[in-house]
């Protein structure tokens, strides 16, 4: 991305971008499994730190992230009203992404950590991904 000098975009791959915001998606080619998947992190380049989240473990659970997060916004009573939704992507998905166990075990791991440029609501991100560890059984 030109006039972007920062990791985010070092790090990654975009393939897509938010129409009318500075709101980026790509893959992080470093953090490609052994069959050469690579998970999908949304970029912020709107901020006044750049920074990005990851949301799926793979552009395909990407695509079904994002069908499920338009089926909801569909719903949504302020959309039907206003078509305005108060459902916002990736942000209200978090229940269905801490189910991506993939990503979850790159989150834990620290895989992402060099992409939030310290930015709080990044670290909180993660945090809230990497919830209490799972006990074993």
């Amino acid at each position: 991305m030109r006039g972007y000098d920062d990791i985010c975009f070092h790090a990654s791959v975009v393939f897509g971008k938010e129409t009318g915001f500075s709101l980026y998606l790509g893959t992080v080619p470093k953090l490609a499994d052994s069959r050469g998947i690579q998970p999908v992190i949304y970029i912020s380049a709107h901020d006044a730190v750049i920074h990005a989240v990851p949301i799926a473990s793979s552009v395909d659970r990407f695509f079904d992230l994002y069908s499920r997060y338009l089926e909801r916004m569909v719903v949504d009573p302020e959309y039907v009203e206003t078509r305005v939704s108060l459902v916002t992507f990736p942000w209200d998905m978090q229940d269905l992404i801490t189910h991506d166990e993939p990503l979850i075990a790159q989150v834990r791991a620290g895989c992402f950590d060099f992409l939030t440029n310290d930015e709080e609501g990044a670290r909180r991100w993660l945090r809230e991904l990497s919830g209490p560890p799972s006990s074993a059984l």
